[in-house]
């Protein structure tokens, strides 16, 4: 579920940051000024096209301003399905192969253009 007042905030802080006034933003995203302060206030719902357009003004994406809302979208894990989850990674964990590490270690593999340069030199 999308927190409107977090989006509003998030707006606001952006135009800010921009030195855009609301008059400004509403003009360009062609919705009139009390529309777009009552955006930012999370009073009003903007449509998808609307928030699209007030990102643009804004030079961000969307998903930058909606950044919260997926967290709220995403489903909640139990304790259960939480240890079933981590035992999975760790023994997938386990079955990685490291000698790619060791190789390196050890330098059997060759040398990187960076050091080939210094050598030449």
């Amino acid at each position: 579920m999308v927190d409107y007042v977090s989006l509003g905030n998030r707006i606001r802080a952006r135009r800010q940051l921009l030195g855009k006034t609301q008059k400004e933003v509403a003009e360009r995203v062609n919705v009139a000024p009390s529309y777009y302060s009552n955006i930012e206030r999370g009073l009003r719902i903007p449509s998808v096209d609307t928030l699209v357009a007030i990102a643009n003004v804004l030079h961000t994406g969307a998903d930058m301003l909606l950044v919260d809302s997926l967290a709220n979208a995403l489903p909640r894990r139990s304790d259960d399905e939480l240890r079933v989850i981590h035992r999975y990674l760790r023994e997938e964990i386990e079955k990685m192969d490291y000698s790619v590490f060791d190789r390196l270690h050890q330098n059997d593999l060759p040398p990187s253009d960076e050091s080939e340069q210094k050598t030449d030199e």
